[in-house]
């Protein structure tokens, strides 16, 4: 079997990225007209946290062969990438922000908080309107709406 033991697979020889699923593909690689990033403020922010995410896996896991095609084809693709690359930052940014624009209430903006967890190597990420923001009242009137058509 793989190198993982029993059960696992084992590592492909090639590796292909399947852009539509990762964001910081798209992050680096669409057109700058596009529309804004996943809903995102500052579009900067994100891109320098994905780069310090990127980096922290390749890590942790310095033999994987998505995590170094993933490297690979963004420094090859995306001047901006090579530059944040090439800084080695590893500080997170603190928090970063999302607007969306809901048919019904118009503009949200959220804050965005992420938590690591280490041990199951995953990131939760908690969406917040400050309380008693125009936000705030927006997504509790969703939330009314929500209930009553439960």
């Amino acid at each position: 079997m793989g190198r993982g033991g029993a059960g696992t697979p084992p590592r492909p020889t090639s590796v292909h990225i399947d852009a539509s699923t990762s964001c910081i593909w798209v992050a680096f690689l669409v057109p700058e007209d596009a529309p804004p990033l996943y809903g995102i403020s500052d579009a900067a922010a994100f891109r320098r946290q994905v780069v310090v995410e990127l980096r922290s896996a390749s890590a942790r896991y310095p033999e994987d062969p998505v995590i170094a095609a993933l490297v690979d084809g963004l420094r090859q693709g995306s001047e901006h990438f090579a530059r944040l690359w090439e800084r080695r930052d590893v500080r997170p940014v603190s928090v970063l922000r999302k607007t969306f624009t809901h048919p019904t209430v118009g503009a949200i903006t959220v804050d965005c908080d992420d938590l690591h967890l280490a041990e199951q190597d995953q990131t939760l990420v908690l969406y917040s309107a400050p309380a008693g923001s125009e936000s705030a009242d927006a997504l509790q009137f969703l939330d009314a709406i929500a209930a009553v058509h439960d």
